[in-house]
């Protein structure tokens, strides 16, 4: 399964009938979309009537700016879609793997990096973002999961600056 194949994303949406107002009813109108997450605090608590939530969506959706929703009497409204951000075409998952296909793992390599940052005393600074990741699909004893980006800071930075962080 391909490690990029949902990703998670702030949509706000309009339109809603009233009478999915509810936790239960925007639930209901977002999973159109993909899996609910969370709501923002400012309509959790009804006081706004745009609505804005964290959904889990296929990253090779095609982004709807508006679809249909069923009303408890039966009829349908649409609904519309803004997202905060959407991931341009480039940076489509299915498009990176062939990128990385041929790549041979020399544990050699990676076992002499791993001892000049030990020797050069740094250590991963903690980061957000989009991560990347290489993995050569296997299970088991033979998989393989690497974390391609990266930054990395002395013990001089971690206590100088403890609550930074690298932003991807």
């Amino acid at each position: 399964k391909d490690s990029f194949s949902s990703i998670p994303v702030w949509v706000k949406l309009a339109n809603v009938p009233s009478e999915l107002w509810t936790k239960q009813g925007l639930s209901y109108v977002a999973s159109a979309l993909g899996v609910p997450l969370c709501m923002d605090a400012a309509t959790t608590a009804g006081n706004r009537l745009s609505f804005a939530r964290v959904i889990e969506m296929k990253a090779s959706s095609n982004f709807p700016t508006s679809y249909k929703v069923r009303r408890r009497n039966g009829t349908l409204v649409e609904v519309l879609v803004q997202y905060a951000w959407k991931p341009s075409p480039c940076c489509d998952y299915r498009s990176r793997r062939d990128l990385w296909k041929d790549l041979i793992y020399n544990s050699h390599i990676a076992a002499s990096f791993n001892k000049c940052l030990k020797v050069i005393e740094v250590d991963d600074l903690r980061s957000v973002g989009h991560f990347f990741t290489w993995s050569n699909k296997r299970a088991g004893n033979f998989a393989v999961n690497k974390k391609l980006d990266r930054a990395l800071a002395n013990w001089h930075w971690h206590n100088s600056f403890s609550y930074s962080m690298a932003h991807f």
